[in-house]
């Protein structure tokens, strides 16, 4: 699988981002918020993550830049989001990416 290096997101466990509707909800907020996970990985370093946490074969990933590929649309390296206004508003503080892969893990081993 070929996953970029230079493109950089603050991935959020879903868990997480029912929490912070939850929050916002509750706390009565307005206006634009962003909401995101804890922490800025590229794509790649996203995948090395799964694949330590899953016990996944890092050799199947291929790191690759976005500029190797032509989109009919461009593509932004920086897809982050700027959360400090909600975090600090809401008191909302997302899991880092391990942590939630780890979740979805245990989540998957207490299905039936």
């Amino acid at each position: 699988m070929q996953v970029f290096t230079d493109q950089k997101r603050n991935p959020i466990l879903v868990n997480d981002l029912a929490e912070a509707i939850v929050s916002a909800a509750e706390k009565d907020l307005s206006g634009l918020y962003h909401v995101g996970g804890a922490e800025i990985v590229s794509r790649y370093d996203f995948g090395q993550k799964v694949c330590e946490v899953f016990g996944c074969d890092k050799s199947l990933l291929v790191p690759v830049r976005m500029d190797e590929f032509a989109y009919l649309a461009e593509r932004p390296l920086d897809s982050t989001l700027s959360t400090s206004k909600f975090r600090s508003r809401a008191g909302f503080f997302p899991c880092r990416v391990v942590e939630g892969l780890e979740r979805i893990k245990q989540s998957r081993r207490a299905d039936p």
